[in-house]
């Protein structure tokens, strides 16, 4: 009787493993993604299942036991042509400029649970009299990093990439010519159906010499991430803290070493054709001698029209984030969004949501599977009249004393996007900001205005 049961166990066993061998190729090729570690081509261990001219370089068998090296690239070339594109006091000037980036990678894999991936970027922009920060870098390490993944666990170390959420709190810089990545190690534990990550890491600063990129070692950030479902709906949830320290903050208030907390909650998900997504964050430490108390609440409604072709989408977004109400006081009350994704308005009118209230209202539309354009219309205004203007990074943008006008000012923005082939995508965007009462009475020209062509490549 046990010599049946061990051969019903085994023939069982071989018959899953032929059955897996024998699994049907994806209809089509995947598409690549914005972490391009995330890729997967396992499924290219059989030759049959190659059906993109470059599936010869996205696996290849080293040929000791399971080890394989996967190579891919990213290009883009963003063409910018504007009026004040910078937001502050200075004469109208129209700029046309070219901002070209090229990253290339290799995915070593030795087997399911050990990896290396490597990263190396270039950055270039033409038309710039004074080209910004993020606008240059020589040829230097963009990613580095091992991995070891387990059951439930995964450990990653090196310079990498991550994001989180809806990205309003930790996302690589991606619309500057430079993108962002960190150094830090990361544990990854999975508990049932809820996900938590443990960082500790400091972004990568940008010189713009051959590998000489190195960590701000001003800047020290360390993060609690779960993610999971909860009994609402088929909702799910983030919670997280986040913790960083910065030598020598700079806001409206002055300049201090900043120590900060930010304790957060995420709800999202969908009510039948609505998509809900909610975040809130209340953050607390001390700017030099004083306390913060700071808090930010962002979301977005949306609502898809099932019954109208290509199931167009509405959607209201909102951000509100704290100011400082007195800079005479010691207690800083200016939120940081810490590392978010653009601005909230435009990724080129570069609001952070730091002493800010916006609203937007959206529309998406997809004409065919590859063809797709987004409108929208934004409002903004400033949380408190004593506060000032701030960008994505914190930085100061707008002093904001010369004004007690809470209106910052309206703009309107499209954007097409077109996918030619699985490696080509063409976007178009355009936006004009048309400043309000704050902006005038600061100094600020009356309007703002930005088209920009994309060629973007993924191999």
């Amino acid at each position: 009787m046990r010599a049946l049961a061990i051969g019903a166990v085994a023939g069982a066993a071989f018959a899953c493993v032929a059955a897996a061998a024998e699994a049907p190729c994806p209809p089509e090729a995947p598409g690549y993604r914005f972490l391009r570690f995330d890729e997967s081509y396992t499924y290219l261990k059989r030759p049959e299942c190659a059906v993109d001219e470059f599936d010869a370089i996205k696996f290849r068998s080293l040929g000791i036991g399971d080890a394989r090296i996967s190579f891919g690239a990213d290009f883009r070339v963003r063409m910018e042509t504007g009026e004040d594109l910078r937001y502050y006091p200075a004469p109208p000037e129209t700029r046309n400029d070219v901002l070209q980036r090229y990253h290339v990678h290799v995915d070593l894999r030795l087997d399911d649970s050990l990896r290396f991936f490597g990263e190396l970027k270039v950055a270039e922009v033409a038309g710039r009299t004074v080209p910004l920060p993020t606008d240059e870098d020589g040829l230097d390490v963009h990613q580095a990093f091992a991995e070891w993944k387990g059951a439930d666990t995964r450990v990653r170390v090196g310079r990498q990439e991550f994001l989180f959420g809806a990205n309003r709190r930790l996302f690589p810089r991606n619309g500057p010519n430079v993108r962002g990545s960190f150094d830090a190690a990361r544990l990854t534990r999975q508990w049932g159906e809820w996900s938590v990550d443990l960082l500790a890491f400091k972004p990568v600063n940008i010189d713009r010499g051959a590998f000489d990129d190195s960590s701000i070692d001003a800047q020290r950030y360390w993060v609690a991430y779960a993610t999971g479902p909860v009994p609402f709906a088929g909702f799910r949830a983030d919670t997280y803290y986040i913790g960083f320290e910065r030598d020598g903050g700079r806001y409206v208030q002055g300049v201090a070493d900043e120590r900060r907390h930010s304790i957060g909650a995420r709800l999202f998900g969908r009510l039948g054709a609505w998509d809900h997504d909610h975040e809130v964050t209340l953050q607390s430490g001390t700017f030099g001698s004083g306390d913060i108390r700071a808090w930010a609440l962002e979301g977005e409604v949306g609502y898809t029209v099932a019954d109208l072709p290509m199931r167009p989408r509405v959607s209201l977004r909102y951000d509100a984030g704290s100011g400082d109400r007195d800079p005479a006081s010691p207690t800083l009350e200016t939120f940081n969004a810490v590392f978010p994704r653009g601005g909230v308005t435009t990724e080129v009118f570069n609001f952070s949501p730091a002493n800010l209230l916006h609203l937007r209202v959206g529309y998406e539309q997809r004409f065919t599977q590859r063809l797709g354009v987004i409108l929208s219309a934004d409002g903004v205004w400033r949380t408190s009249v004593r506060d000032g203007l701030y960008g994505p990074g914190s930085n100061v943008m707008v002093a904001g004393a010369a004004s007690r006008a809470r209106y910052v000012g309206w703009d309107v923005d499209a954007t097409l996007n077109w996918r030619l082939t699985r490696q080509v995508v063409i976007g178009v965007s355009a936006g004009y900001f048309r400043n309000g009462t704050f902006s005038r009475e600061a100094g600020l020209s009356e309007r703002q205005w930005f088209f920009a062509p994309v060629i973007s490549v993924q191999l």
